[in-house]
C-alpha cells in the first residue's frame, strides 16, 4: 500500500527481509518486491535491545544512515563520512582463450531493482568513489572476484562460491586487523 508511514514501511521491509528467501531483496520490472518465501519454521523479526541499543549509539554519535542512489548524494559528502557501498555484483567475466582476454557474461545477478546495474554503473560507481575521496570520504566498496557465483541459502551447498572481495580507501589500524 502506498499509505504506509515511514515506520510502516520499515516494519514492511524488515518482515520481507526476514521472511523471504536467504534475506534477498529485489523487485521485478514494475517495482514490486519479488522474492520467495523463505524456508525457516521460525522466524524472528526483531531483537527490542538490539534496536533500541543501535538507535542509542546511532544518535550519540550523531551518525546518519542514508539510503540513496549515489548519484544524488554527492552533494552532500563531508570530509571524514564514511560510505558503505554495496552494489549489486560486476556480472561480467575475462576469459582467457587463446592467450586473448575474452569478455564474457558471467551469472552474477544484477536485477535487484526494475533498472538493472549494468557494466556502465560500476564504472560511474567508481568515478563516484572518487570524487568522495577527493571531498575526504572514506569508503568500502564490496563486490565478488567476477567468476561464476551461485546463491543458496545453505552455504555447504554453494557450487564455485565466489570470493568475496572488499575494496577500501583506507588503511585498517593494526587493532582493526586483530579483529578480523
Amino acid at each position: 500500500p502506498n499509505n504506509l508511514t515511514e515506520l510502516g514501511i520499515a516494519a514492511r521491509f524488515i518482515y520481507l527481509n526476514k521472511t523471504g528467501y536467504n534475506g534477498l531483496y529485489r523487485v521485478n520490472s514494475q517495482g514490486e518486491f519479488n522474492v520467495p518465501f523463505g524456508q525457516k519454521e521460525k522466524v524472528k523479526l526483531f531483537d527490542k535491545e538490539n534496536i533500541l541499543a543501535i538507535s542509542k549509539y546511532l544518535n550519540k554519535n550523531e551518525i546518519q544512515i542514508l539510503n540513496h542512489d549515489y548519484r544524488q548524494i554527492l552533494p552532500l559528502i563531508k570530509e571524514n563520512d564514511f560510505l558503505f557501498v554495496d552494489p549489486p555484483y560486476d556480472s561480467e567475466k575475462t576469459i582467457l582463450v587463446n592467450g586473448l582476454s575474452v569478455k564474457q557474461k558471467g551469472n552474477g545477478f544484477n536485477s535487484y531493482t526494475a533498472d538493472k546495474f549494468t557494466q556502465e554503473n560500476q564504472k560511474e560507481l567508481t568515478q563516484f568513489l572518487k570524487k568522495c575521496e577527493k571531498q575526504g570520504a572514506k569508503w568500502l566498496l564490496t563486490n565478488h572476484a567476477t567468476t561464476q557465483r551461485f546463491i543458496n541459502c545453505q552455504g555447504n551447498k554453494r557450487v564455485e562460491g565466489a570470493q568475496e572481495i572488499f575494496i577500501g580507501n583506507y588503511q585498517l589500524t593494526e587493532q582493526q586487523k586483530k579483529e578480523l
